[in-house]
């Protein structure tokens, strides 16, 4: 079973949400329909990066990581250039590591 660490933005609110998943298209679903406690104040949100991981601990380390002061830098940086570009698509990163210009990671962390 593949899992998925994702990126949504809102962008009415300004804000960003990382979150890990089974079920990538019904997450984004259950966060827009206000299941979701932390994220329904700031609805509609845009799935703006996902990356897929073979097991659930690569996906909550990443999720961690992503969580942690660099990884808030990167997500900044991220969406900034997202919005710069005007994307509307989600990119995906394999398990293999291809599209790591994307989503970088810091190697100095653990990921």
């Amino acid at each position: 079973m593949d899992y998925y660490v994702y990126l949504l933005c809102s962008i009415q609110w300004k804000r960003s949400y990382v979150g890990h998943t089974e079920d990538i298209e019904n997450r984004l679903k259950r966060h827009n329909s206000g299941f979701v406690r932390s994220t329904k104040a700031y609805r509609p949100w845009l799935m703006i990066h996902v990356e897929e991981y073979a097991t659930r601990v690569e996906a909550m380390k990443r999720e961690s990581w992503l969580k942690s002061p660099s990884g808030r830098k990167w997500i900044a940086e991220f969406v900034e250039k997202w919005q710069e570009t005007g994307l509307s698509v989600s990119s995906r990163q394999s398990r293999d590591g291809r599209d790591r210009d994307l989503a970088p990671r810091d190697r100095t962390k653990p990921a």
